[in-house]
């Protein structure tokens, strides 16, 4: 992942480009969980997104409007060359209005397709989520969960450039996290699987007390978890945290009920990433 904050006036709302805000996962887009099971224990008052692009479901995000980042994202990794993103970066019109359209995109289109003035847009979307000003300036890399290099294809690539699925990561960490640990998935665990079976979930630990702009919370740690069907017919899982600071420990050796204890005390409840014993 890298660094770079552009603001695209693109082609991202005709071609398409949808996300949908909706009560639960279930029948929706559970199918990027493993055994269709969203992970337990994040019970707070968060949103349910499933990130359609071309009409097809991409990816499944749980989103903390509070803070305005995601809580987790949680997809299936695709065997890819790793490319540099297209930093074309989208809003999602439904947090701010559930009468807006289901399409993400920028400001800009948003206006153009309520034909809404910017003045009346423009406060309802910041007051719901991240946007590219937060940002600017501000020291930290817009920080994917589902990145771009867990995807193939250009529309699984582009659709993973939403705020709804970033948070901010000092750029040392950025790139600690996307050696370590990405890549670890991408060149070597994936190998060892089924394609289409490798189930990622990854998330963040926020900080209400550290916030860019004042307003989004910078994550004190980053984690994930993954859980596959081998080649063998076995199961393997692994799992992984980070402290999101320039310098902080990434920690890749851990198992998922390690990393379920280390959640669960996090979020003051009982958390199962993955509900399996699989796993």
């Amino acid at each position: 992942m890298n660094a770079m904050v552009l603001l695209s006036v693109a082609s991202a709302f005709f071609m398409g480009t949808n996300q949908e805000v909706v009560q639960s996962f279930n029948n929706k887009c559970d199918n990027f969980f493993f055994q269709n099971t969203e992970p337990a224990g994040f019970e707070n008052n968060y949103e349910y997104i499933c990130q359609v692009y071309n009409n097809q479901n991409r990816y499944a995000t749980l989103f903390d409007q509070q803070n305005l980042i995601p809580v987790y994202s949680a997809y299936i990794y695709q065997d890819n060359n790793c490319t540099n993103r297209m930093d074309s970066w989208k809003l999602e019109p439904q947090l701010a209005d559930s009468s807006w359209p289901k399409e993400m995109m920028t400001i800009i289109e948003l206006v153009n397709k309520t034909k809404l003035p910017l003045e009346t847009v423009e406060p309802k979307i910041e007051a719901t989520q991240a946007v590219r000003e937060d940002y600017v300036n501000s020291g930290f890399d817009i920080g994917h969960l589902n990145p771009v290099c867990h995807q193939n294809g250009a529309d699984n690539k582009t659709a993973t450039c939403t705020f709804t699925n970033a948070a901010p990561m000092p750029h040392g960490f950025n790139v600690r996290w996307f050696h370590q640990y990405e890549n670890l998935i991408r060149k070597n665990l994936s190998q060892q699987c089924h394609q289409g079976s490798v189930f990622i979930v990854t998330g963040t630990i926020p900080d209400s007390t550290q916030k860019i702009k004042n307003r989004v919370s910078i994550p004190s740690v980053v984690w994930s978890a993954m859980c596959c069907q081998m080649n063998n017919g076995s199961y393997l899982s692994i799992a992984a945290y980070g402290i999101n600071t320039d310098t902080g420990t990434i920690d890749t050796t851990l198992t998922v009920a390690q990393l379920n204890i280390y959640l669960s005390r996090a979020f003051g409840s009982t958390v199962s990433i993955f509900n399996s014993t699989l796993c």
